[in-house]
């Protein structure tokens, strides 16, 4: 996969010069990932069409300029199962995107097996609901319109420990329901003998041959040891990282409420101890509960949101910073404290009061459809007590700037997750100056440094929603 999408650089000359180089080296086909038209040529000239596109999607305007490309080098094209839309969370849209895809291709005269689809993946941590959709739409485009899938199978497991477990099983699965262009790390040992066991399984590795090959060696040199790899356990050993257990004796000894502490013994902790275990466990409706007897019994909202739910929140934070806790833990953990902001903010009407921290607008800058960290960064700003306009994901510059001065914003977040829409950044920051507003600007994504951050305009580089949290207490206080 050949991507040289830096902004400021001349892509269509990188592209190139970068598919020239690693075409030397290797005769295996070669992936040219750009929306960039221009770019897309100069790759596909220089492979005299042996090469495939990754940069077609439901959007029209998408196709009327990649096709036509596609077609006039005889390549094959990647179409991802997403449109102007956004990405469906139906495995029923996603086909329907699919054959959208499909027909444009074979009306630009593009035969049926230079198609290929991509039925994208969400992070199971995050959307754990999508997993099986995801799979579905596998197993339709490959059964009803007989098209060879690919998948960026890791996406699964992203914010999880031990993530090759997550990783392997949702391959096994997504290759029974007609993955075969999976997109994979073969240094991973367990991946290739999920794939190495999967092809024994289906009959692809006759007689087992490869299967047995791969491990003969492995099984006698377990058998010289002592030991046998058929065992339960295998003989590489099991991963221990469950996050905690819990003990004969009712308490936690896991990462989340600390040694010894136990449900039962909470009434004699301080009410910001009780309401931090509440928020750390993601317990919504214990948060909910301590906060309604601490307002009963006379405390402020103010003082419970500044000194207990804020404070629970940056020792989340923390723990999420250094590994201790997971995504779907730090979900959890804003969500509960959620809960107990929503009460306090329901119950004594002190909604104004908390607005005034200030106005926060976040978006994913257009052409880019990655939405899971900007969502946690608003979740978590949101109980800090700062009212957030979440336009979504793919938002035109305009807009932004449009939103930002009608509702007096005093800090933008922009995100960014692909190389391909770091320009759109940089443009949307441009006519955020251009409009003389005067809002400060963090950005943040994978794909987002502190150097470029300050190169494009910004004022801030944030890598994670604790950060954010930091820029806004700078920022608005």
């Amino acid at each position: 996969d050949i991507n040289v999408g830096v902004p400021g650089l001349p892509e269509a000359e990188l592209m190139a010069e970068v598919v020239q180089a690693v075409q030397s080296v290797t005769d295996l086909p070669l992936q040219i990932d750009s929306t960039n038209p221009e770019a897309v040529e100069a790759g596909l000239r220089v492979l005299n069409g042996r090469g495939i596109v990754n940069s077609v999607n439901g959007e029209k305007e998408k196709q009327d300029q990649i096709l036509p490309i596609v077609k006039k080098y005889g390549a094959a094209v990647v179409g991802l199962a997403m449109d102007e839309k956004g990405l469906p969370k139906t495995a029923e849209d996603r086909v329907r995107v699919a054959r959208h895809i499909l027909d444009a291709c074979g009306a630009y005269g593009i035969p049926r097996a230079d198609v290929f689809i991509d039925c994208l993946t969400f992070t199971v941590s995050a959307q754990q609901d999508q997993a099986m959709e995801t799979l579905r739409a596998v197993e339709r485009v490959h059964r009803e319109l007989g098209l060879h899938c690919v998948l960026g199978v890791s996406n699964i497991s992203f914010g999880l420990p031990a993530r090759a477990h997550v990783t392997a099983s949702f391959l096994t699965q997504a290759m029974y329901c007609g993955l075969d262009l999976p997109i994979i790390n073969p240094n991973q040992k367990a991946i290739m003998d999920a794939v190495a066991s999967f092809r024994a399984l289906s009959g692809s590795d006759e007689n087992c041959s490869a299967y047995i090959e791969r491990f003969a060696e492995e099984e006698r040199a377990a058998k010289a040891e002592g030991r046998s790899g058929g065992g339960s356990t295998g003989h590489d050993g099991t991963s221990t990282e469950s996050g905690g257990s819990t003990g004969h004796d009712g308490t936690s000894t896991g990462l989340n409420g600390g040694p010894g502490r136990s449900a039962g013994g909470e009434t004699d902790a301080s009410p910001a101890a009780r309401m931090l275990e509440a928020v750390l466990k993601g317990r919504k409706r214990e948060a909910e509960r301590l906060t309604r007897d601490f307002l009963s019994a006379g405390t402020p909202g103010m003082e419970i949101i500044d000194r207990m739910i804020i404070p629970a929140l940056d020792v989340v934070g923390d723990r999420y910073e250094t590994g201790e806790i997971f995504l779907p833990q730090l979900i959890n953990a804003a969500n509960a404290a959620c809960a107990g902001l929503d009460l306090i903010k329901a119950g004594l009407q002190e909604q104004e009061s908390a607005e005034n921290r200030g106005t926060i607008l976040i978006a994913t800058v257009q052409g880019d459809i990655h939405d899971i960290g900007k969502n946690i960064v608003k979740v978590v700003l949101e109980n800090y007590g700062y009212r957030i306009i979440d336009l979504g994901r793919d938002v035109k510059p305009e807009t932004i700037v449009e939103t930002a001065r009608r509702e007096h914003v005093g800090l933008v977040g922009l995100s960014a997750l692909m190389t391909t829409t770091v320009g759109a950044m940089r443009r949307t920051i441009e006519a955020i100056h251009e409009a003389d507003l005067t809002c400060r600007i963090m950005v943040g994504g994978a794909v987002m440094t502190a150097d470029f951050a300050k190169e494009i305009g910004a004022d801030y580089y944030v890598a994670d929603a604790k950060a954010s949290c930091d820029v806004a207490k700078k920022v608005l206080g």
